[in-house]
C-alpha cells in the first residue's frame, strides 16, 4: 500500500484517542529545525504553562524507512492535537481527514500577497490546470489563514478556494 493511501487510514486509527486540548503541533516541511518564521510562535507557546508544543519536521527524515517512521509519528501527533500550525502548503495536511476538533492555521514564511499560488496559477504556464487544482485542493483542511491586510483577503480566498476559513 502506498504511503499516501496509508496515512489517512492511520490518522483515523489514531483519531480514536481523544483530542488533547493542550497540544499544539508546529509542522515544518522545508527546514529540519525551527526557522525564524516559527521561532516566535514556538517561544510564546512555550511560555504558556497549559500548552504542550510539539515541533515536527518532515525534512531530512532519511531513507524510505525513516520517511515512513517520520510520517507515522507526525500523523500520530496531529491526530490528537487541538491545533496545527503550518507555514507552507502541506500535502500531508491535505491528505488527512482532519477532525473537526483540530484547527489548522496557515502561517507564512513571508507576509503579503506578492506571489501567485493555488487557483491564481491555474491554467498559467507555470501552474497546473484548473481541473488539477480542483482535484487536489491543497487548502481544504485550513481553519485559519493569516493575511497581511483585510484589503487582500479576496486574493487569498480566490487563490486558496476558501469559503468557511477564517482570515486574520
Amino acid at each position: 500500500m502506498a504511503l499516501e493511501a496509508a496515512l489517512p487510514i492511520l490518522y483515523r486509527a489514531f483519531s480514536l484517542r481523544p483530542v488533547d486540548k493542550r497540544k499544539v503541533v508546529i509542522l515544518e516541511h522545508t527546514e529540519s529545525g525551527i526557522d525564524q518564521s516559527f521561532a516566535t510562535l514556538y517561544r510564546e507557546l512555550g511560555t504558556m504553562g497549559d500548552v504542550k508544543v510539539r515541533f515536527m519536521s518532515t525534512k531530512n527524515m532519511g531513507g524510505a524507512v525513516g520517511r515512513i517512521r517520520g510520517y507515522l509519528n507526525v500523523v500520530r501527533e496531529i491526530a490528537t492535537a487541538k491545533a496545527v500550525a503550518i507555514r507552507s502548503t502541506s500535502f500531508l495536511i491535505n491528505a488527512l481527514p482532519m477532525r473537526k476538533d483540530t484547527k489548522v492555521a496557515q502561517l507564512w514564511h513571508a507576509c503579503g500577497a506578492f506571489k501567485k499560488w493555488g487557483m491564481s496559477t491555474a491554467d498559467l504556464q507555470f501552474g497546473g490546470t484548473r481541473a488539477e487544482v480542483e482535484k487536489h485542493p491543497f487548502y481544504k483542511n485550513l481553519s485559519l489563514v493569516t493575511v497581511s491586510s483585510p484589503e487582500v483577503e479576496w486574493a487569498y480566498r480566490e487563490a486558496m478556494v476558501l469559503q468557511d476559513t477564517h482570515l486574520f
